[in-house]
């Protein structure tokens, strides 16, 4: 998740100015603690629109089962050999 908000952070500079004015009075008066990171709307608000957007990558929950005729994917559902995304 967070490397895909830095990669997000990255694509869209536009964003740096409106995250730093939240953030840099904050941490200023409180520092970083858990009630000043409940304070961050914006970034809490950049971070879940990164992980709505970039979801969660059904390719990696695969696993290789013992036997070699099949994968097991962690929702029990199997999937012939070779069946990656």
């Amino acid at each position: 998740m967070i490397t895909h908000a830095l990669y997000d952070l990255a694509a869209h500079p536009e964003w740096f100015t409106p995250l730093r004015e939240e953030i840099e009075p904050i941490i200023a008066a409180e520092g970083w603690t858990k009630a000043a990171l409940g304070k961050m709307w914006k970034l809490d608000s950049m971070l879940k629109e990164s992980q709505r957007f970039n979801g969660f990558n059904l390719c990696m929950m695969f696993f290789s089962h013992s036997r070699p005729d099949h994968l097991l994917a962690f929702f029990e559902e199997q999937f012939p050999y070779h069946a990656w995304c």
